[in-house]
């Protein structure tokens, strides 16, 4: 979750498809981290600040020009780094403007496709961890609820 002005942009996708990469590289640019991993989004669709906080891989470290000296592994055998980021003192909620859903794909162009009425709810419940968490039918009857109501306020797109 990358805060651009005075909404959010929230990169959702498989692992490894890069969305830390991506926020690291939009830190760089003085951007502000949300979060990383887990993003809180209450049913107004406001995004939650989170760690503070960016686990990136050796080879996106280098590709950035980043020092993983004394960054501390995420796990010991792993060449993956928590870089820690600041946030600016007092961030609080921010409005969730847009959503990318990041694809892998080794094709040199980039597409990307905004999502249309009824097609934006799929990423949303797709990625949405504590959906697949809940056993619960009426709770996840509300889950649904709630992100059909965030749903028509976004520009959600595949990328």
């Amino acid at each position: 979750a990358i805060k651009v002005g005075d909404a959010c942009l929230l990169v959702m996708g498989d692992s490894g498809v890069g969305k830390s990469t991506l926020a690291a590289a939009f830190w760089q640019r003085g951007y502000q981290i949300m979060a990383d991993d887990v993003v809180p989004v209450t049913a107004e669709g406001m995004v939650l600040p989170g760690f503070a906080r960016l686990k990136i891989w050796q080879n996106t470290a280098e590709a950035l020009s980043i020092a993983t000296e004394g960054l501390r592994r995420v796990r010991p055998m792993l060449e993956k780094f928590t870089l820690p980021v600041e946030q600016e003192a007092g961030l609080g909620p921010v409005r969730l403007g847009w959503l990318y859903e990041l694809h892998k794909d080794r094709s040199p162009d980039i597409t990307l496709m905004p999502y249309q009425g009824m097609q934006k709810l799929k990423p949303l419940t797709d990625n949405c961890y504590s959906y697949r968490m809940i056993r619960d039918s009426r709770a996840r009857a509300q889950q649904i609820t709630q992100c059909s109501k965030i749903a028509p306020t976004l520009l959600i797109a595949s990328l």
